[in-house]
Formats: structure tokens, C-alpha cells, sequence
């Protein structure tokens, strides 16, 4: 987990892309209603470095390889012309955002093990900008779902499949998903899992109440100095990933057919 986390292409962000079943997609449908409508211009500057976004007198701009991620993940839910567009959307709202560790997320080689070991398959809480797979979920559905996201994960109820949980970490919003999670575990008998990964920080109820979900399986400690997390801002930093400045538990929250799989 401590090694490079740095991608080689943009392909190696989606090893298995599979954005299942498109055409259900909400940016799909969106996109198809809006097909006589042609978006702004968009003026685009490309360096060896970096790939810059402007438009009415404001610019956003992106390196080389997550500019590709993005056209990579738009091609399978927008039509081609908006790409310009959306990406310039998307940039400007995760740049009004500020702050590298505000969009940190847990580093790609480690969803790759989970997904070899559990199939997980999905993001509970991610971006465009730093989501390993195709879908999705994300705080910004106007802007992000041309990108593949399905909107907020409180909106989201899977009724099985294994997923990956990296939310803010803000106790109450701890709380809050893990309350949304125990909901869905309980309301369906078919295999469902949450891999959720947040800071050891014990003396917070988002922590404790996880602590004593009667669909916990397992928890996991990771000590501060043996895994990172990647930059927030990877997209237009050299930075790939930071060092953990806190220890993380891991929890696996199934139902029974969930831990049976």
C-alpha cells in the first residue's frame, strides 16, 4: 500500500471499465434528452504538462494523464462535443473546493486487491477525478455524472454486490452512512458487503457507532506510518499520494450471504 501508486496510462485507471447496463444510466438518459442543445465553447491549451480549460474568462487546468481519464470514463455515458464542456464544469467545481486532502482517496492498487479478493466493484464515495472504476458515487451529480457518477450514495440502495466506502471524515457524516448501510444489509437477503475505510479515531461517534453495527464482520487497524492515501489534487499536482497522517480501521459490514460469498 506504501509503494508507487502512480498509474502508467489512463486505461490502468479503469482496468475493467464495465460501466453496466449505459443506457439505464441517469447521464445517459440526460444526455440523449439533450441532444439538440450545443454546449458552450470551450477554448483548450495543451502543454507537455498540463491541459487547460477556459471559459468566460475563467481557466481550470489538468495534467496530460487524468485528462484522458476523463475522456476515457465520458465516452461511456455523454456524447463526444460536450466533453469539453463537462470536464471544464467538473474542474471548476473540484477546484472551488480547494484543499489536497478534501478529495484524498484510498490508492488504486489497494482497490485493485479488494476486487481481486472481494469483488468489489464500486466506489461509495468518490470523483471522477480519483475513482478507480467506471461507476460511481460522488457528492456532484450535475457535474459528475457525464463522468459515470449515480449521484449521492445516500440515493444509492444496491441490493447486493461488494463496495468500497472512503467517506469524509466527518463523525456525523460517519454516522449517517453507516445508518444507511446497516439499512440496506438489512432489507435484502442476496450478498451484500461494504468495505469501509476510515481514521482509527476512537473517541468519535462515526467510529464508535461502526464499532457496534450488528453487521460488522471484521475490523482491521493500519498504523499511521505503513499506508497512504492518494492526493486530492493528484489531477494537476506532481504529488500522486500522501503519507497517512493517522492510523485507519478497515470494517467489513455484510449480511450473512455477504460473508458466506
Amino acid at each position: 500500500e506504501g509503494g508507487d501508486v502512480r498509474p502508467q496510462s489512463a486505461s490502468s485507471f479503469f482496468p475493467s471499465p464495465n460501466p453496466q447496463n449505459t443506457n439505464a444510466h441517469p447521464a445517459t438518459t440526460r444526455s440523449r434528452q439533450a441532444a439538440g442543445q450545443k454546449p458552450p465553447k470551450v477554448k483548450v491549451t495543451r502543454t507537455e504538462t498540463s491541459v487547460t480549460l477556459s471559459l468566460h474568462g475563467l481557466s481550470v487546468s489538468i495534467n496530460p494523464l487524468h485528462h484522458s481519464k476523463l475522456l476515457l470514463s465520458h465516452s461511456n455515458f455523454r456524447p463526444a462535443p460536450s466533453f469539453p464542456y463537462d470536464a471544464f464544469a467538473l474542474l471548476a467545481r473540484y477546484d472551488a473546493l480547494g484543499g489536497a486532502g478534501l478529495q484524498a482517496a484510498v490508492p488504486g492498487p489497494v482497490l485493485d486487491s479488494l476486487r481481486a479478493v472481494a469483488d468489489v466493484r464500486m466506489e461509495c464515495f468518490a470523483s471522477p477525478l480519483n475513482c478507480r472504476y467506471g461507476p460511481h458515487c460522488s457528492a456532484f451529480e450535475d457535474t459528475d455524472a457525464a463522468f459515470g457518477s449515480l449521484g449521492s450514495f445516500f440515493d444509492f440502495r444496491p441490493v447486493e454486490g461488494s463496495y468500497e466506502a472512503n467517506p469524509p471524515f466527518v463523525p456525523s457524516f460517519i454516522s449517517r452512512m453507516r445508518a444507511h448501510m446497516d439499512e440496506l444489509l438489512s432489507a435484502t437477503s442476496s450478498p451484500l458487503s461494504f468495505c469501509v475505510v476510515v481514521p482509527e479515531w476512537k473517541a468519535d461517534e462515526g467510529w464508535a457507532e461502526l464499532c457496534r453495527s450488528r453487521h460488522l464482520m471484521r475490523r482491521v487497524s493500519v498504523p499511521q506510518r505503513e499506508h497512504v492515501y492518494q492526493e486530492g489534487t493528484a489531477y494537476r499536482r506532481r504529488a500522486e499520494a500522501r503519507v497517512a497522517s493517522f492510523h485507519t480501521t478497515i470494517f467489513w459490514l455484510q449480511n450473512e450471504a455477504g460473508r458466506v460469498r
